[in-house]
């Protein structure tokens, strides 16, 4: 909530935006705020008339950075904890490489 009082602060929140982000969960809040970004990138893109391919560009790039924030918020709540989620992820790779390997000398 600091944060948020600070980014107030200093003009980029409004109060109604603050008490907004304050309301929602913390996982949502970066995605909020990706979208607030795509907004105020598209508007500068028009107010620069810059060509469309630079709109196209900010479009993919801000893409990326939303499936990577998906990503992790889908890694995160996982059932598993999270360091068994990876042991189990090196097993099964053990286990399809030893299955790939005995086929491979296996006659047939």
């Amino acid at each position: 909530e600091m944060d948020l009082r600070y980014l107030q602060s200093l003009g980029i929140l409004s109060p109604g935006d603050v008490q907004v982000m304050i309301r929602m969960q913390p996982q949502h809040r970066s995605m909020v705020t990706l979208h607030w970004s795509s907004l105020a990138a598209s508007k500068g893109v028009k107010k620069a008339e810059a060509p469309s391919q630079v709109q196209g560009l900010l479009t993919a790039r801000l893409l990326q950075v939303s499936q990577s924030q998906e990503e992790i918020v889908d890694t995160l709540a996982l059932p598993v904890p999270f360091a068994y989620y990876h042991i189990l992820s090196v097993m099964v790779i053990v286990n399809l490489g030893m299955w790939a390997y005995r086929m491979a000398l296996t006659e047939s």
